[in-house]
């Protein structure tokens, strides 16, 4: 399997990054947070748009709370009962050939899982707005075999400076692979 990681605060660029890479590169997306969303799916009168995008930041009528604030405390229990949790639920559903992105990078302990298996990647938008404090939006430590990539102009940016450092990361990979014998 050939995984890429994606870390980054919110609103930096993850989603738009791994919505290029499954286009262009054939990747599979993949999300620590989508365990929390299907958990969440099962509420009755939640909707997909309410979990997704802006309208997770509104206060549900409903229920009283924003669905962000809900699904950072179900994560932070579960953390609390396992730190270790949403990783074990990664090493059981990701598939074991393939292009995988997980575009949701959050805690260091994720980002170890991932330096361990592929590449990750730290993206940097410094006019992004800000959101609500969280230890999940706190940004991770940079490490020396992973990647920085600026997010300070367009979309089309973005992926130009991806396509550029997938193409060395590919080659890197090839040269190291181990080579059959004749």
């Amino acid at each position: 399997m050939m995984l890429i990681g994606i870390a980054g605060r919110a609103r930096t660029g993850k989603d738009t990054l791994a919505g290029h890479m499954i286009n262009r590169h054939g990747f599979v997306r993949w999300a620590f947070a989508d365990v929390i969303k299907h958990a969440f799916m099962m509420v009755p009168g939640v909707s997909a748009d309410q979990l997704h995008g802006d309208r997770k930041e509104e206060i549900d009528p409903h229920y009283g709370f924003a669905w962000r604030v809900a699904m950072q405390r179900f994560g932070d229990t579960m953390r609390g009962l396992n730190p270790d949790f949403f990783i074990q639920v990664a090493e059981r559903a990701l598939p074991p050939e393939g292009r995988v992105v997980i575009s949701d990078i959050r805690f260091e302990n994720e980002a170890e899982f991932v330096r361990s298996r592929g590449l990750l990647i730290h993206l940097r938008r410094p006019k992004a707005p800000a959101v609500a404090h969280h230890i999940s939006e706190q940004p991770l430590g940079v490490e020396i075999d992973d990647v920085v990539i600026p997010n300070t102009g367009t979309p089309a940016q973005m992926f130009a400076r991806f396509d550029e450092l997938f193409c060395m990361w590919s080659f890197l990979k090839r040269l190291d692979a181990p080579r059959a014998r004749a």
